[in-house]
């Protein structure tokens, strides 16, 4: 076990190494990248094979470069299609060696495998097919897979990209799940609906606090005359402030903090006269 895993670390270093250089290092990058990492259906065994997201995690820890999961599997590809064909060393033990004559340039073989139309015919009917036909479980492998990519990690951070609003629009309902979760089992918890209580009396303690504290470090900033530009918003903030504190009041007086708000609107209207 121990002189598998040395193996493997030398390769990484080896591929670290390929990653820094150029085009016959592609080439070895490629063939280590091939020898390495499982293929479809296999399971890492005594071979010392792993998974392309380890592999390429290793590798770009040890290099200090880029190598996406993406990318790996290209290059696993490049290698499968032409280095294989070409008669080189693959999985057999033996010690680096340069490439075959007989290969073309990584970059046509890369472009061979990344760019032509009928891959990338196929890529796209792959993921159409993967959405209307594919199991939950492929589905939800794929994704996490794709979201760990750093490619795919780094479009999710562009402003306005359709990757992040959809990646907000599934946190966003994530998060309202969990809280509905949560309502229903405090509901019908009588243990934990006491303690949400307690919980949500002592966070309205430490709120009242804070914000006492803030107004009083605010006050002697605000001097004598306050700016007229800002008289809507300031009448606003105050008419949504003085609801809630009518609401804490009732709350503070009789236990419950049901009634107040609707109280102070009907006095508002009939005095027309808000924030009074």
């Amino acid at each position: 076990m121990q002189q598998r895993d040395t193996t493997y670390d030398r390769a990484v270093r080896e591929a670290a190494r390929a990653l820094d250089q150029g085009e016959e290092a592609n080439w070895i990058l490629a063939r280590l990248t091939y020898e390495h990492t499982l293929r479809a259906g296999e399971k890492e065994t005594a071979t010392g094979k792993v998974a392309m997201p380890k592999w390429c995690t290793d590798v770009r820890e040890a290099s200090g470069r880029r190598f996406s999961t993406t990318t790996g599997f290209r290059y696993s590809s490049i290698w499968a299609t032409h280095g294989l064909r070409a008669g080189a060393d693959a999985g057999n033990g033996a010690e680096p060696s340069p490439p075959a004559k007989t290969l073309p340039s990584f970059q046509e073989a890369y472009e061979a495998v990344e760019g032509t139309p009928d891959r990338q015919r196929m890529m796209d009917y792959e993921g159409a097919r993967l959405l209307l036909q594919g199991t939950t479980a492929q589905k939800v492998e794929q994704a996490a897979a794709l979201l760990n990519d750093p490619d795919v990690r780094a479009a999710s951070t562009l402003p306005g990209s359709k990757l992040r609003h959809a990646v907000a629009e599934a946190t966003l309902a994530a998060v309202r799940l969990d809280q509905g979760r949560r309502e229903h089992i405090i509901s019908t918890t009588p243990s934990l609906a006491a303690l949400d209580k307690e919980q949500a009396h002592l966070a309205l303690i430490r709120l009242l606090d804070g914000f006492s504290t803030d107004i009083e470090a605010l006050a002697p900033r605000l001097g004598r005359d306050r700016p007229g530009g800002l008289d809507a918003f300031l009448r606003d903030a105050w008419v949504r402030l003085e609801a809630n504190l009518a609401r804490i009041r009732q709350y503070v007086d009789t236990g419950s903090a049901t009634q107040a708000v609707d109280d102070f609107l009907r006095g508002v209207l009939g005095s027309g006269n808000p924030g009074s």
